[in-house]
């Protein structure tokens, strides 16, 4: 199994001012992040080692979080749940699990 990096700010410098939840909100949203670079990249390199490095970002807003992590799995991308993701504050890292706990919850819900 390899290890692949996806380095946000290296790769996608606009993201080093991460939006809101939505493109309808601000540019370099959650939405965006999830459906542009993030899940490309997940189906890329589906069972390998993944890392999301954050690592130079400007802050994330919670919504942006929720929207891009969260959002993985309401899209059936469970993948995120094994991704380690780095350059996040340990609030930011609660977060993270919490709204991926919070989507996975969701998903089991709707198969009822």
């Amino acid at each position: 199994m390899q290890e692949h990096t996806l380095n946000l700010i290296k790769e996608y410098p606009n993201f080093k001012y991460p939006g809101h939840r939505s493109r309808s909100q601000s540019i370099n949203s959650g939405e965006e992040f999830r459906d542009d670079i993030l899940i490309p990249f997940l189906k890329k390199y589906k069972g390998d080692n993944i890392i999301i490095n954050l690592e130079g970002a400007v802050g994330f807003p919670p919504s942006f979080l929720e929207e891009a992590f969260g959002g993985c799995v309401e899209k059936n991308f469970y993948e995120i749940t094994e991704a380690k993701i780095i350059g996040l504050d340990e609030i930011e890292q609660e977060r993270v699990k919490r709204y991926i706990d919070k989507a996975i919850e969701a998903k089991k819900m709707e198969s009822k």
